[in-house]
């Protein structure tokens, strides 16, 4: 069974490869917060982009495959995604006229303590980028369906190898990117540095009109 299962793997971490590769929200907040947060902002994001990604692969595992590739459903999530990534590309901006090479630390979590707002909110930046994707919804009602439907034949535990070995690429290669960009903050000044986050942010507002437009053809074909 487990040679069977490598042989679905390989192929299957190709095409996942596609996915998180692809520039897109997720990319480029990693890019942003790793050099705003440093190299541990990319673990962080993938957690809460894991976690939608837990709960769509048990709604596909359920067959909801045909209702998210319905227009309606992908419009929806279009123009409500779009108003998302506006507000935080316009957050980014607004912050950026201050930021200066000082990493803004993420405290460590201590027994007994809290966690920091600024962990949760790393998570919960991960999970709403990922739920406001119009494309990654249509990724998975369709890609990742057919996929996982050959995985689906050797029970529990295929699905789990599906879902573990697409998300061990979403972490690496948000890891990757967050640490790149901290690492890039050592031969920039504050100007660059600035710069650099502005567009981030205004790579997430025009992502915002692509998902709003696209949003509103979905609803309208």
């Amino acid at each position: 069974m487990f040679s069977h299962l490598l042989a679905l793997v390989i192929p299957w971490g190709l095409i996942s490869l596609s996915g998180v590769m692809s520039p897109g929200p997720i990319s480029t907040m990693a890019v942003t917060e790793g050099a705003r947060r440093g190299y541990r902002a990319g673990p962080l994001i993938s957690v809460g982009h894991a976690v939608t990604e837990l709960v769509m692969v048990g709604a596909l595992a359920l067959g909801l495959s045909q209702l998210l590739q319905q227009a309606t459903v992908a419009g929806v999530v279009g123009l409500m995604g779009g108003v998302v990534l506006a507000w935080m590309g316009l957050d980014i901006i607004k912050g950026a006229r201050g930021a200066s090479l000082s990493l803004e630390p993420i405290p460590e979590v201590t027994a007994g303590s809290p966690p920091s707002n600024q962990r949760v909110g790393l998570v919960s930046a991960g999970a709403l980028l990922s739920v406001s994707n119009p494309f990654w919804l249509v990724w998975w009602a369709t890609v990742g369906a057919a996929n996982m439907l050959r995985f689906l034949e050797y029970g529990l535990i295929g699905l789990s190898v599906f879902y573990l070995s697409h998300i061990s690429l979403d972490f690496g290669w948000n890891s990757l990117l967050a640490g790149l960009a901290r690492s890039g903050r050592h031969l920039v000044g504050d100007r660059v540095f600035r710069g650099v986050l502005t567009l981030c942010g205004l790579l997430l507002i025009i992502f915002a009109v692509y998902f709003v437009v696209t949003g509103i053809g979905f609803l309208v074909h």
